[in-house]
């Protein structure tokens, strides 16, 4: 199996000053990148990433979630990283250069920048349907529509099967991203677009501004969403320059090296109200025990049930209470009382609060040093979004639940509006 992470030649920038790591769209490879090579000179190395799925790796499973890409990619990409570095993404690339930057950065590899192109910031969430559920020709037109695709390998319906697979997988990857947990970046971010890109809006674009602590800046070129194809000449002039300007500015110093998280200190008002309690949740290794004690004795009722393979868990769930004040008692059994996560341990396994904006929470208690699990924030037992404060600090986040597993459950649409009502002209 091929498992090289740079598509072209290999490691040939021995005399380069500066990496430029590029990231394609959904259903891209490294060929947007090859005429990149020329276009900058022996100082600048341009390094394609070819992820599973396409060209050289076209028999590897394309991956379908950026939890799962993550890991290995970033420790392909390692080798590379041996030397000044930016990073550039269009489109879905833009997401997965953003998260290594943001796991290179924990590990001592601090980007000099990150050039990204085509995409909305990380944390706004799409306005759009989803494509990657369609049926074929249903995705077929979508894919179309948004050009950068061969016409013969929509059209062709033999050509077609050989590449949806993977093209159905990064639509999914892009399409059911959530940001991972993780600090923010300090580095400096460029965002790029065609002035008639239907895909992004300018302030869309103008949001990535605050996933950093650096710099920002950004450029809207002639075109649509593939104006970098259409029409590269400026672009490569903008990155160009900008490479040889970060040539001579010393590198930015990784965040665990300061002693804290490169974030928004902590006087930054906080964006988010705790609703009140959510849930409480009991372990226990027979769930029958649990449930003669709490519905039989005390007279709750069961209202729905839950099971996850990856969260190691049978849950009944239960509800004190009604309307506004009601709460959750989740009555937790493992599936497989040798695997982890134990969630007998504690008994008291967790307690739930209802947050009136999750992602706005995930981001500030992050930048605050606040340690969350792995996972990031994702669908909880009742269907709504979640995210789980660790109960350990760490050496990268020095807070934590002290003891407590916390987790932050977002809030129905009428209780989150009701605390906004609720915060106008309050002080933070």
């Amino acid at each position: 199996m091929n498992t090289s992470w740079i598509g072209g030649r290999p490691l040939d920038s021995d005399t380069a000053k500066t990496r430029l790591i590029c990231f394609s769209h959904a259903g891209g490879g490294t060929a947007l990148y090859a005429p990149w090579r020329s276009a900058f000179g022996p100082e600048i190395a341009v390094c394609p990433v070819l992820l599973p799925g396409r060209e050289a790796r076209m028999r590897e499973r394309a991956y379908r979630r950026m939890e799962d890409l993550i890991d290995p990619l970033v420790d392909g990409l390692m080798p590379y990283l041996d030397r000044p570095f930016s990073l550039f993404g269009h489109s879905m690339g833009s997401i997965v250069a953003f998260e290594v930057a943001r796991r290179v950065a924990g590990l001592g590899r601090v980007p000099r920048s990150l050039l990204v192109s085509g995409r909305r910031a990380p944390h706004l969430r799409s306005p759009r349907p989803p494509v990657h559920c369609l049926d074929d020709a249903a995705f077929a037109d979508a894919i179309a529509e948004l050009g950068g695709t061969p016409e013969e390998v929509l059209r062709d319906r033999g050509i077609f099967q050989t590449f949806a697979p993977s093209l159905r997988a990064d639509f999914e990857l892009n399409e059911r991203y959530l940001p991972l947990i993780g600090p923010p970046l300090a580095c400096e971010i460029v965002a790029f677009s065609g002035d008639r890109d239907p895909q992004v809006t300018e302030s869309e674009l103008l949001a990535w501004r605050e996933v950093t602590s650096g710099r920002f800046s950004h450029h809207l070129l002639d075109g649509n969403h593939f104006y970098l194809q259409a029409s590269p000449a400026p672009l490569l002039a903008r990155i160009g320059a900008h490479l040889r300007g970060m040539a001579a500015a010393p590198t930015a110093r990784p965040a665990r090296d300061t002693g804290r998280l490169a974030a928004a200190p902590r006087e930054t008002p906080r964006p988010f109200t705790v609703l009140g309690v959510h849930h409480v949740a009991i372990g226990g290794p027979d769930k029958a025990r649990l449930t003669n004690l709490w519905v039989n004795l005390l007279g709750l009722s069961v209202a729905e049930r839950f099971r996850s393979d990856a969260e190691n868990v049978d849950e009944d769930i239960l509800v004190a209470g009604s309307g506004a004040g009601a709460i959750e008692i989740d009555l937790m059994q493992p599936l497989d009382p040798a695997r982890k996560p134990d969630v007998t341990r504690p008994a008291l396994n967790h307690i739930g609060l209802a947050v009136s904006d999750l992602d706005a929470a995930v981001a500030w208690l992050a930048a605050q040093g606040v340690r969350f699990a792995d996972g990031g924030i994702r669908r909880g037992a009742s269907g709504a979004r979640v995210a789980f404060i660790h109960p350990a600090a760490s050496a990268q986040f020095p807070l934590g639940g002290e003891g407590v597993l916390i987790e932050l459950v977002e809030a129905v649409p009428a209780a989150r509006q009701d605390a906004r009502d609720a915060r106008v002209g309050q002080p933070a």
